[in-house]
């Protein structure tokens, strides 16, 4: 029952102080913080303490496996937004997604192989990005009170669905379903309804710089000899926390070289 009681807090209220700054600081830093491990890292640390410390690990490396297949969910939704509104376009974007990590999955491409190409898929999404950035830079979502209650409320219901699935696989499956974009799926439709498709790719552009935080969290569960569990999640959280500081000081320094080159 804790377990349960803390499942329903956590990333509910993770995605709704994310959706908070979207609204306040804008959709790059918004897209920055879910992109951060906020909903895996959770599930992560309850499939620890249900199942052990060698389950997770395991199981880390399917969630990598998971964040190379969003280049293939921000390419869905990004494409879609073009031509379709938000249900289509979240529909294209799950279907690239479990093509991508279902691909992966079969091709049973090793441990190390897997942290490379998560960190490469980054450069895909960049790319991805500045190709479909619009001239004119989105505004921040102007969002009603209940909104964010609603983005909660669904990010609790899509949680749920996907721990209880997890139990019934071996850790590779509950790993990938971990990363499962719970929160990409309700912030995209979401500022894609309200805000546009410009918005969708401003967020999907500060999300690419928080990822990095998600893959340094989980190399570190997957290869960190630690035998302790809170030694271990609290140096993941370290080095999410340490890669998100340092990709975000990257990325100023980025744009501002890009600025005085007119580019």
């Amino acid at each position: 029952m804790p377990f349960l009681i803390a499942k329903c807090i956590a990333v509910p209220l993770l995605l709704a102080l994310v959706s908070w700054a979207q609204q306040r600081w804008g959709n790059r830093l918004g897209g920055f913080l879910a992109g951060l491990p906020i909903s895996a890292g959770p599930i992560s640390f309850f499939l620890a303490l249900e199942q052990g410390v060698p389950y997770a690990r395991l199981a880390a490396f399917g969630t990598l496996q998971s964040l190379i297949g969003f280049t293939g969910f921000a390419a869905g939704f990004i494409i879609c937004a073009r031509f379709r509104s938000w249900p289509a376009c979240l529909a294209a974007a799950l279907a690239a997604w479990f093509a991508a990590v279902a691909l992966l999955h079969w091709a049973a491409i090793p441990d190390g192989a897997v942290f490379g190409l998560a960190l490469l898929s980054l450069g895909s999404n960049a790319l991805l990005v500045k190709a479909s950035a619009e001239a004119v830079p989105a505004a921040a979502a102007v969002m009603p009170r209940w909104n964010i209650l609603v983005r909660a409320g669904a990010a609790l219901g899509l949680l749920l669905v996907v721990t209880m699935t997890a139990h019934a696989l071996d850790p590779a499956w509950s790993g990938i379903l971990a990363g499962f974009p719970i929160v990409w799926s309700i912030l995209c439709s979401f500022t894609y309804a309200q805000s546009g498709r410009a918005a969708v790719v401003q967020m999907l552009g500060g999300g690419n710089w928080g990822m990095i935080g998600t893959i340094a969290f989980f190399a570190v569960i997957g290869w960190l000899p630690a035998g302790s569990l809170s030694l271990l999640y609290g140096a993941a959280i370290l080095a999410a926390l340490g890669a998100g500081f340092i990709s975000s000081h990257i990325r100023r320094h980025w744009r501002a070289e890009c600025r005085r080159a007119g580019i």
